[in-house]
Parts: C-alpha cells; structure tokens; sequence
C-alpha cells in the first residue's frame, strides 16, 4: 500500500542517535528504503539496517588491555508485496545479516579462536487488511527474523534469532485538510527459540514476553 500506480515510488531514511542522554556520538542507528510499484507484478523494494555500537575496550580473561574494538550490526534486504484484493495485501522480506561485535582476531589465553563476527539470513512476512470490519480500520500483522540461528565463536553456542511477532491495529480518529490524528495499537511477541524445551514449543524457558503500545500520530 505504500507504492501504487498514482504514486510508484516511495523513499524513506532515518538516522538516530541511539541513547542520546549518555552522549556517546559513535552510539547511532540508520535505516532507509527504497520500493517501487511495477504494474502486473506488485511492489518491489530494497531496504537497509545499521546499527553502530561504537569502540569498547578489549581485554582478556584476566582482563588485560588488548586495546579497543569497532562494533556495529548490518541487515540488507529485498522485498516483494502484493495486493490480494483492494483491502488485502501480503508482502515478505529477505534478508542477510552480519554481526560484528568484536573485529579483531587475537590471542587472549581462551579457547576462542574465531573472530567476534557472524552472519545469518531471516525472512519477514506480513499481511494488511484495510477496512478491517469497520470502515478506515487497518489490522495488521508480521512475523520477522525466521531463520537459522547466528554463530559467533561456533555452531554449539550460536544464538537464535530474535524472532518476533507483531499484530495491531490502527484508526484515523480525525481528518482534516490539514491535520489528521492517527491512533495504533500493538502487540509484540518476542519468540525466542533455545536450546532446551518447555511448555512452550516455540519459546524456550522464561524467554517468552509481551509488549504492548499505543501510538498518536
């Protein structure tokens, strides 16, 4: 729904100083994206994410200084979204992911020899019904980072992805020429996939939570 044959293409960026209160200039985030309507086939896109963590100190077990480390997250991605009908629109992202917490390979008296860095790939899918019941309510819904885990030192301590899913709703509760009021509302369940079992298939232990938002625009 955002590209459409009356406005094809649609261009986004946004840069934010992440913790902005503790000052740290190499603490930012960026994302932008680009999509594109192509007639008969659905929307296209291409969308990045960065995520800088700025210089941290080295040590070892001992905790001798081995200097500073640059640590910083990347995701790019493809995406492809369609209308199913006028109201109803599905969409998926593919994506790679590279993790580089500690940049430099070095001996530090441990049994790790692999650098700090892994990488992944994740897919994203969701799904938008506009008019959802009542006219100019829109339900939606996504499940992202499905994926194989991310392994920094090796395969037997690799980390599951952050998978979450996400449904909400959102209603204009005012519309002018000028101004509108926006209101949406979120759930947001975090499933992370352990290494033991619980009750739970999907979620491992006590790593299983809620959150929940309102927003006004």
């Amino acid at each position: 729904f955002i590209a459409t044959p009356e406005s094809p293409r649609d261009v986004q960026f946004m840069h934010v100083n992440w913790l902005p209160q503790f000052n740290l200039s190499d603490l930012f985030y960026d994302y932008g994206s680009i999509v594109m309507f192509l007639p008969d086939i659905g929307v296209v896109g291409y969308n990045f994410t960065y995520f800088n963590i700025g210089e941290q100190q080295r040590t070892n077990a001992s905790g001798d200084d081995l200097g500073t480390i640059h640590s910083y997250e990347l995701s790019t991605g493809l995406t492809y979204a369609t209308k199913l009908t006028e109201d109803w629109g599905i969409g998926g992202n593919f994506k790679f992911i590279y993790s580089s917490l500690d940049n430099k390979k070095g001996v530090d008296n441990t049994a790790e020899v692999q650098n700090g860095v892994g990488s992944s790939v994740a897919l994203d899918i969701g799904v938008m019904k506009k008019n959802f019941f009542v006219e100019d309510l829109t339900f939606g819904a996504s499940l992202v980072n499905i994926g194989p885990s991310i392994a920094y030192a090796d395969e037997d301590q690799a980390d599951p992805l952050p998978t979450n899913l996400r449904v909400g709703a959102s209603y204009p509760v005012y519309k002018s020429e000028f101004n509108n009021v926006l209101v949406a509302y979120e759930i947001n369940r975090q499933i992370v996939r352990g290494r033991s079992t619980g009750s739970d298939p999907l979620v491992s232990g006590n790593s299983k939570f809620f959150t929940r938002s309102a927003i006004f625009t």
